[in-house]
């Protein structure tokens, strides 16, 4: 009616995989500002790097081991460190040009 989208459309809409570039390798790259949710995040996440350096960090190294049970969730909490360093890519996903801190909230 006045051009905005039905609570339908906009359910619709965010269910639906954002569509991200690909490199060489298959792996989708960009930004998880589109995503609706970690599974229609991008194999390589747009980030910036340590020394200010731009890149991708990959989504399985960002968000690390998922648990399968509360136990397991506070075991991995405890075991986890205060400060995580993970690789930053270039958009090939192979080639390492940085790296990527991660700090867990205690």
């Amino acid at each position: 009616m006045f051009g905005f989208p039905s609570l339908a459309e906009t359910v619709r809409n965010q269910s639906q995989a954002p569509l991200y570039p690909t490199n060489k390798y298959g792996q989708t790259y960009g930004s998880s500002s589109l995503a609706t949710s970690p599974d229609t995040e991008p194999d390589l996440i747009r980030a910036r790097g340590e020394d200010g350096t731009i890149g991708y960090v990959r989504s399985e190294d960002l968000h690390g081991e998922m648990p399968k049970t509360p136990e397991e969730a506070l075991e991995l909490m405890r075991k986890t460190p205060s400060v995580r360093i993970i690789p930053l890519y270039a958009v090939d996903g192979r080639t390492v040009i940085g790296t990527f801190h991660i700090t867990n909230a205690r």
